[in-house]
């Protein structure tokens, strides 16, 4: 049986997580709620995106330049 390469007592350390990469945020404002949900929920399970956290932000507008003001503020 072939012997194993003994392993740097470097590489058996653990990583510092202090310095961890942030999540990356999308912000997506919406018209509604139910749809548009139930959307980026079927896209993210599509995806295999099991990390990806979807929050729903209705905007207060229901028309488009509405909409795109309340994401801008």
């Amino acid at each position: 049986m072939p012997k194993r390469n003994p392993r740097s007592t470097e590489s058996l350390k653990r990583k510092d997580s202090r310095f961890r990469n942030p999540r990356k945020s999308i912000l997506i404002v919406v018209e509604g709620e139910e749809t548009e949900y139930n959307y980026f929920e079927a896209f993210k399970k599509e995806l295999k995106l099991s990390t990806l956290d979807i929050k729903v932000q209705p905007s207060k507008n229901s028309d488009l330049l509405g909409v795109v003001k309340y994401a801008h503020h």
